[in-house]
């Protein structure tokens, strides 16, 4: 089964929030190939999702955010607690 963008997009915020910053580390954890990983890291940092510090990435408030709302519609779809 193919994931969708925002899947994949979540998955890269969930590893680099479980402290894999380093964009090889996020791609494995993410299941990613490196070119198609950078290309979207690069569009999170413009987006305000994640910071680029020194080639490490970190999770802006923005990126935290994403993630509580994306957890919250995944439920509610899946028929989980009401929100």
């Amino acid at each position: 089964m193919n994931r969708c963008r925002h899947d994949i997009v979540m998955d890269i915020l969930i590893s680099i929030k479980n402290g894999r910053r380093k964009i090889t580390e996020i791609c494995t954890s993410s299941n990613l190939p490196v070119d198609r990983g950078k290309k979207i890291l690069d569009e999170m940092c413009r987006q305000g999702l994640v910071l680029n510090v020194n080639g490490e990435f970190r999770l802006s408030s923005k990126g935290y955010s994403w993630l509580e709302i994306y957890n919250m519609v995944e439920q509610y779809l899946t028929g989980g607690d009401e929100v």
